[in-house]
């Protein structure tokens, strides 16, 4: 691919979209095709590091030459459209200092990054770090964090992420006699969570030097090192949250003879590691690359090293990465040639364990000599590889290509073995860096020294690669009736780089285990069919189920996406229910401006096969608004064959009368729905007392007589007493007793306790007024009741002498009334029936007998008063009875009331 193909073309994206055709897409330069000058200041920058920012850009670092020989750190952000937000040619993160230099760069999460250094202002080299925010700004105050200030020189930083939001740094250390494994954790706001100048990690005899880690996800981290404690081996520690070391000796991870050297150690798994580094074992002139997997316990996964690759020359410049499925990809430069001639070789090792390739897999195997590759994954089980490159003889470029997911080039787009051209201008480009931007897209960043070599600067590319196409996990329809057909849409969306050029659209299933004739593909659109980045499409699927049961297929959509063919799983279950239901329901009675919930107990039946689904619940007609759903399962609900499930309504009238709605029951036993009468009638409770007026017994002044009176609800809904107070003529004389507020069940009575106490002589009447819900409030009882001076003789009456009854009363002028005495159990005596008004005056003799009473047991008296014979007017009276034997007089009384 030449240079005019990258550059000039990725302007006129809008018109490669609608001529593309089904041909897959190497890559495409987003920006300008030369770069974007990231850093062209004064003086040398160089050593770039390159962290995501979360949104499709990056924060990039370098180490920064433009005051004078003396280094200081510099960061910038670059946005996905190219442009610089923070100042032009950086931010300075630390100032020039000698012999400092950037160990590295770590993604926040949050838009910023963690940077770490180290440099000799103190004048021994110590270990320095800062985190800036999205907008550039240093987030820990005061300075740069001074993570190590320990005698001696501190060097050969390395850091990652603990997982929990900080960071941990290793180095190592000569505070001692020789060079020895330190390391520090960080928290996010800048403080020490481990102690002052770092926890040991190893003080073994001889030099343990340029240490890596890895986090181990729990706030702690895996860090292996170069060991000279014999000769040159590789050693492994685990390191705890809180600092300490889980391993209670060095893990020796690899002590073969010869030399082993520059380990690389990398996350595995959820809780593994991988170590990979280069080895001597075979000869000090055969150079092999080796890797071991071990667990958080530094158990080994493979019972003898695992060999990656073999040369009898150099293999330099290994690079790991995670392959976004748990596993690993290493790739380096690899001179199995000639010194002359380094390749690029990479291995993927699957988080199973197994290792893709045969001594590697040749990712550029071009002329000349191709080296300090970096690789990432790229999101589809594979990886995006850059390096820099010489094939020209002369200089520098810069070449990249895609590693399918089997560790194989065999994209003719990226050239197979030889890789496409990213870069090339004058003088040299060198050791890029690379990391994901959005999906399909890539941010590259690199030493570019097109003006002078040694005044180099610091750009970059964003590289598009790939369209993505995105679509649902799978497609489950409704559980549908055999026989009946139902449609679903499938939206497909290109959120990658590139335009999606969709070139088949089929149903595939085996028909001896799955049911490809129940799922077609309605063909809405052409093919092929292009979607440029940030569109969708539909498809349109039916689904007749053709028996019982589960029903599966899948429907394969060939397009020059990464992942061809996507795989759409189709899922949908056929049933033959049947559906019985009553046909009309009443709810209960339920007053106006409430609301009544209530269940429908075993109100849906399944008689057919196949479970019975309701889909949707709904209400029509003319009281609809007034009926609600209830507390029921999520749709849809199952009912089981010969199972039945019950539903719960809610009434909530506005007025009293009935009231009436249908239920709609939408289900799969029929394309139609179900519809249930739903009737409801609102009411108003009635309150009645008992009795409906109160007459006391005649009383003596400043004595006290009392009733309980029962307040009645003659309909089926709750009546809500408020409030009961006495008004009327003599409220003063009487007095109630009742707990408000009175609930009183729909047929239902609760009492109260009236009391009369009348302070003087005369009648005595008021009225009882009871406030309620219902129509008829406020409602009245009246009360009366005589009273006679305290003065009367004989008033309180034995037990054995008093009124059985006085019938009726009220009573009118015309009717005659009867009377009962209970009379004590003696056989003579005299009866007298007087009538008093309510002055305590005699109006009448009504009555009077003397002789022989009933006795031996026969201890009442009857006798019948003709009072239309009287004469005596309408009016309340009190009935006084007199017994009187032996010179005592035994009285009794009772109110009466006489209607005209």
């Amino acid at each position: 691919m030449t240079q005019t193909s990258l550059s000039a073309k990725h302007f006129l994206l809008a018109g490669l979209w609608l001529a593309c055709t089904a041909a897959s897409y190497s890559q495409t330069l987003l920006w300008d095709s030369t770069g974007v000058p990231v850093c062209t200041a004064e003086g040398w920058q160089r050593a770039p590091r390159i962290g995501t920012d979360g949104q499709g850009g990056a924060i990039i670092a370098w180490e920064d030459l433009r005051q004078g020989s003396q280094a200081a750190i510099y960061a910038a952000k670059i946005l996905p459209n190219g442009s610089l937000p923070w100042n032009p040619d950086g931010v300075v993160i630390s100032p020039p200092a000698a012999g400092q230099r950037l160990a590295g760069l770590l993604p926040d999460g949050s838009g910023g990054a963690f940077l770490a250094w180290w440099n000799d202002a103190a004048g021994n080299s110590d270990v320095y770090a800062q985190r800036i925010g999205a907008n550039g700004a240093a987030l820990w105050s005061g300075g740069p964090l001074r993570v190590c200030n320990a005698p001696g020189n501190q060097q050969w930083v390395e850091m990652t992420a603990d997982g929990e939001g900080g960071i941990i740094i290793a180095w190592h250390d000569k505070r001692g006699q020789d060079l020895d494994i330190y390391a520090q954790r960080v928290g996010a706001s800048g403080n020490f969570l481990w102690q002052q100048n770092g926890v040991v990690i190893s003080t073994a005899a001889g030099d343990q030097s340029y240490p890596q880690l890895a986090s181990n996800r729990h706030g702690g981290a895996y860090i292996a090192w170069m060991d000279r404690r014999n000769e040159d081996d590789i050693y492994m520690q685990h390191v705890g949250a809180d600092g300490t070391l889980r391993w209670t000796a060095d893990l020796p991870v690899c002590t073969e003879p010869n030399r082993q050297i520059a380990p690389k150690v990398g996350q595995f798994g959820n809780d593994r590691v991988v170590v990979f580094w280069q080895d001597f074992r075979l000869g000090l002139s055969t150079s092999a690359l080796y890797l071991q997997i071990f667990d958080e316990d530094g158990n080994k996964t493979y019972l003898e090293d695992y060999q990656v690759a073999q040369s009898e020359q150099t293999q330099s410049g290994m690079a790991l990465s995670d392959d976004g499925k748990g596993g690993s990809l290493a790739v380096w430069a690899d001179f199995r040639k000639s010194n002359a001639d380094g390749d690029i070789y990479m291995r993927r090792i699957n988080v199973d364990g197994s290792i893709i390739g045969d001594f590697g897999n040749a990712v550029c195997d071009a002329a000349g000599t191709q080296e300090r590759p970096q690789m990432i994954n790229d999101g589809y089980g594979g990886g995006l590889v850059v390096w820099q490159d010489k094939r020209n003889t002369f200089d520098y470029d810069l070449y990249m290509n895609r590693v399918s997911a089997q560790g194989t080039t065999n994209y003719n787009e990226w050239n197979t073995h030889s890789g496409v051209l990213l870069h090339r201008h004058d003088n040299n480009q060198l050791t890029p860096q690379i990391v994901a931007s959005t999906l399909g897209t890539a941010i590259i960043v690199w030493y570019d020294g097109r003006i002078l070599d040694g005044q180099a600067d610091i750009y970059a590319q964003r590289v598009a690669w790939a369209p993505n196409l995105h679509r649902p996990d799978s497609v489950n329809f409704a559980m549908f009736k055999t026989g009946m057909i139902e449609y679903d849409t499938i939206t497909l969306r290109n959120n990658g780089a590139l335009p999606l050029v969709i070139t088949n659209v089929r149903r595939a299933s085996d028909p001896a285990t799955t049911h490809p004739a129940d799922f077609v593909w309605l063909p809405t659109i052409p093919l092929p069919y292009t979607l440029p980045p940030d569109s969708s499409v539909q498809l349109v699927v039916s689904f007749k189920p053709g028996g019982v049961g589960r029903r599966i297929s899948e429907l394969r959509i060939s397009s020059n996406a990464p992942e061809d063919p996507a795989i759409i799983p189709l899922i949908g279950y056929g049933t033959n229910p049947t559906l019985e239901t009553p046909s009309v329901y009443q709810m209960t009675v339920t007053k106006p401006g409430k609301s009544r919930e209530e269940e429908l107990k075993d109100f849906l039946t399944n008689k057919g096969s196949g479970t019975l689904y309701i889909h949707r619940l709904e209400f029509s007609g003319r009281d609809s608004l007034l009926f609600s759903l209830g507390a029921n399962p999520p749709y849809p609900i199952a009912v089981p064959e010969n199972g039945t499930a019950s539903l719960r309504l809610r009434f909530s009238p506005d007025s009293a009368g009935p009231k009436e709605t249908t239920l709609k029951i939408y289900h799969n036993a029929d394309t139609l729905p179900r519809n249930v009468r739903i009737s409801g009638i609102a009411a108003t409770p009635v309150l009645l007392t008992h009795p409906i007026t109160q007459y006391f017994d005649t009383t003596e002044a400043t004595k006290s007589r009392e009733a309980v009176i029962q307040i009645r609800n003659t309909t089926g809904v709750e009546l809500e007493v408020y409030d009961i107070r006495l008004s009327g003529e003599n409220p003063d004389d009487f007095s109630l007793q009742a707990q408000l507020p009175l609930y009183v069940p729909g047929g239902g009575a609760l009492p109260f306790t009236l009391r009369f106490h009348p302070q003087s002589a005369g009648a005595k009447r008021a009225d009882v007024i009871i406030t309620s819900d219902a129509p008829s409030s406020p409602d009245i009882l009246r009360v009366y009741g005589p009273a006679v001076p305290l003065s009367v003789p004989g008033f309180e009456m034995p037990n054995d002498f008093a009124f059985a009854s006085l019938y009726p009363n009220p009573a009118t002028t015309g009717q005659d009334v009867h009377v009962l005495l209970r009379l004590p159990s003696v056989p003579q005596g005299e009866i007298t029936l007087r009538a008093v008004d309510l002055l305590g005056r005699e109006v009448l003799v009504l009555h009077r007998d003397a002789g022989e009473m009933p006795g031996n047991g026969e201890s009442r008296y009857a006798v019948t008063l003709p009072l239309r014979w009287t004469g005596l007017p309408a009016g309340v009276y009190t009935i006084i009875a007199e017994y009187r034997r032996g010179g005592l007089l035994h009285r009794h009384a009772r109110p009466l009331l006489l209607l005209p």
